[in-house]
């Protein structure tokens, strides 16, 4: 998938994200900043007596990803084919591709943000708050912001590669994510990334650099 150059919400009914969208939404403008954090967790004991504490650590929660959106209708931005800008109709559609229950998955849509170096994103919609900054003269909004929040996503087929799990005498398959390469996910699985040309024909890869998000990935055992 190529990176649009503005920012892209894709919605789907399957985890993997796999095929054409449900419904997508364009930026008007594209974010100032965004951020995505990254977290650990541990449980901290100490025993009586001690000043220190005993750190076990508990697993890697999903990435998180926040950014604002603008909607003008002031005119200030300029829109394809002079068309007024909707500020009311098109935060609709935002609440329409990330926020709307679909019945036929019962639950809200799984989602793929696009957009740049560091998409695609797949997650689902955490948080919308929309704050109303200026209206006209009959009260309709000329211009919001939407501060919207994601969690990341990731397929349940996903590989959970953990000190206690990898093993170079098992079967593993894992599931790319937007940004893996394949010596990175040969060195997680085998924690060495010398094999990943091994990998690459047993998948019957030809370019290594194109491994695409949904993709799987067998790593067979090492004799």
């Amino acid at each position: 998938m190529s990176s649009p150059s503005k920012l892209t919400i894709q919605a789907f009914e399957s985890d993997d994200c796999s095929g054409e969208p449900v419904v997508s939404y364009v930026a008007q403008v594209n974010p100032n900043t965004y951020s995505v954090d990254r977290t650990i967790t541990y449980n901290a004991t100490s025993a009586i007596g001690n000043a220190g504490a005993v750190t076990k650590y508990i697993g890697m929660p999903p990435r998180t990803m926040k950014f604002e959106l603008l909607f003008d209708g002031t005119g200030v931005i300029e829109t394809k084919n002079s068309t007024p800008f909707d500020v009311a109709a098109e935060l609709r559609k935002l609440e329409a591709t990330a926020y709307s229950f679909d019945g036929k998955i019962h639950r809200p849509r799984y989602l793929l943000i696009a957009w740049g170096s560091v998409t695609p994103f797949p997650c689902v919609l955490t948080s919308l708050s929309i704050t109303y900054k200026l209206f006209d003269v009959q009260g309709n909004p000329l211009r919001a912001l939407a501060n919207v929040s994601f969690m990341s996503a990731e397929p349940a087929t996903d590989l959970e590669i953990s000190a206690d799990k990898r093993s170079p005498d098992l079967m593993h398959v894992a599931t790319v994510r937007a940004g893996d390469n394949l010596p990175q996910l040969t060195a997680k699985v085998y924690g060495d990334l010398r094999y990943y040309l091994e990998v690459a024909r047993y998948n019957s890869i030809i370019n290594i650099r194109s491994l695409r998000p949904g993709q799987q990935i067998k790593f067979p055992r090492l004799n």
